[in-house]
């Protein structure tokens, strides 16, 4: 794992008065301080990951906890049958059928083809902020070649679904 911080060193000469004898002192003052840089660590956008865990139940969170812990941090892809999905989080294959579906269509991911997925970097996504819109750029591509909309005009329509056990 990269640093999380830049570390900025500062070196200042200064003169200082002693308060007891009057004395003047010089003295070279070291600061040094880390400034935290927007990478190395998952970001989580908690609204949208709100909505998705208040309408999934305990199989299909099964399902998508398997993806999220499954997936490519590079470029939040995931690769793999429904069987090995199904496999990997004790389901059966119809429970991923359903929960990839419904992941589709609140969003929370694209399909390129049959096995590969896309986790939507704006719900979440390890690393620094240009990466992560080089990713989102790809997912979008993906959404509009599922959908036929345009990728960068945003839907003023949020999809729903309704509360289901499974």
């Amino acid at each position: 794992m990269g640093n999380s911080s830049n570390k900025e060193t500062t070196i200042k000469r200064r003169t200082l008065i002693d308060q007891e004898t009057g004395e003047e002192l010089e003295a070279t003052e070291i600061l040094q301080t880390n400034e935290m840089k927007d990478e190395d660590f998952d970001k989580l956008w908690a609204g949208h990951f709100a909505m998705i865990t208040g309408v999934f139940g305990y199989a299909k969170m099964k399902v998508f906890s398997w993806l999220i812990s499954n997936r490519d941090r590079r470029n939040n892809q995931i690769i793999a049958t429904q069987q090995e999905i199904a496999d990997g989080a004790d389901v059966g294959t119809a429970t991923v059928t359903r929960a990839i579906a419904d992941l589709i269509e609140v969003d929370a991911i694209s399909m390129k083809m049959n096995g590969v997925y896309r986790l939507n970097p704006d719900l979440l996504f390890y690393g620094g902020p240009q990466k992560r819109m080089n990713v989102l750029y790809r997912y979008r591509e993906e959404k509009a070649d599922q959908t036929g909309e345009d990728p960068y005009k945003k839907s003023q329509q949020k999809p729903q679904l309704e509360l289901a056990e499974g």
